[in-house]
């Protein structure tokens, strides 16, 4: 019952979050939705973009799986990771930002059995981009 609470309170905390950081890259306040992000990053997932960018594929999959994070704050991450990295445009960033999107993907349906339409939609405009690019997803 206590578990099955805090998922719902942790679930309506990200919506929230993802709601305002959404709002603030809409609204073309990146240097505030930057804040937020990089506040979010730290308070949320102790890191920071930095970090996570400098992540190998390797080292960015020992972080998540020794995290001890729940499903629903990984694909928080992922919507973090995803929303950051709009608009897509072929730069170093961009491709790092996104492949670590897809890992967050393939380790919540592996490990959490945790998928959505939301998730499978995201990934499949990356594999476009990716492919549109010509490299493979």
């Amino acid at each position: 019952m206590y578990q099955r609470d805090y998922l719902l309170i942790e679930v309506q905390k990200f919506t929230l979050m993802l709601s305002r950081l959404l709002g603030l890259k809409a609204a073309g306040k990146l240097d505030e939705f930057n804040l937020e992000v990089q506040a979010l990053l730290q308070d949320e997932f102790d890191s920071n973009l930095e970090r996570l960018l400098g992540f190998s594929e390797e080292e960015f999959t020992v972080f998540v799986q020794d995290s001890g994070f729940s499903a629903e704050k990984l694909n928080a991450l992922a919507q973090i990771l995803y929303l950051f990295a709009q608009p897509m445009t072929l730069t170093p960033e961009t491709l790092v930002l996104v492949r670590k999107v897809l890992l967050l993907f393939d380790y919540l349906a592996e490990k959490h059995q945790y998928t959505s339409f939301q998730n499978a939609e995201i990934a499949n405009v990356i594999y476009r981009f990716l492919s549109n690019l010509g490299i493979s997803g």
